[in-house]
């Protein structure tokens, strides 16, 4: 995915708040949204390391931010933090932050696979393989039809986005 994965977490995101699956005060709702937004796009960081350091040798999913089991591992201790120190209902954080990394890892596995079985294997497992018929790997995905699933989310947050817009400049709260 190259579009996706912010708009996205903030679709599931959204419902999730406003359906009340997490019973959260409205003000810490936008707290919440900005942690999904974040998370979503955290495991990509490693994007940075990628250019600047690997020089593209190594398949940017196998590094430590695109595996499941560091981040259960994180989310494991978060938790453990989180029952000691006794954080009262930051629990709901912890949830989203969680949510929205296993979303991006998801996503990631739809075309540019993840290695779910790491650290016993580091096979990247894709649903969908993409063929190279570009010299530009880029054109791959993007002329492959799975690139208009990712228009079609991210052209649904836009508009959930835009939506409730208005309402909000009017002073009312839409969630």
């Amino acid at each position: 995915m190259f579009l996706a994965h912010v708009p996205c977490a903030y679709l599931v995101t959204r419902r999730l708040l406003k359906q009340s699956a997490l019973d959260v005060a409205p003000n810490i709702k936008s707290q919440l949204m900005r942690v999904a937004l974040v998370a979503a796009a955290l495991p990509d960081l490693d994007l940075i390391y990628f250019y600047a350091f690997d020089g593209r040798q190594t398949h940017h999913h196998l590094y430590w931010t695109h595996v499941p089991f560091f981040w259960c591992c994180v989310g494991l201790v978060l938790w453990l933090a989180h029952r000691v120190l006794r954080l009262g209902n930051r629990n709901s954080y912890l949830v989203v932050f969680m949510l929205n990394i296993g979303l991006h890892l998801v996503l990631d596995t739809v075309v540019g696979g993840i290695a779910w079985l790491a650290p016993f294997s580091s096979e990247l497992i894709r649903w969908i393989d993409i063929a190279p018929q570009h010299a530009w790997w880029i054109d791959n995905f993007i002329w492959h039809g799975s690139f208009g699933v990712e228009l079609l989310i991210t052209y649904a947050a836009v508009a959930v986005w835009a939506h409730q817009r208005p309402a909000r400049a009017a002073g009312t709260r839409v969630t």
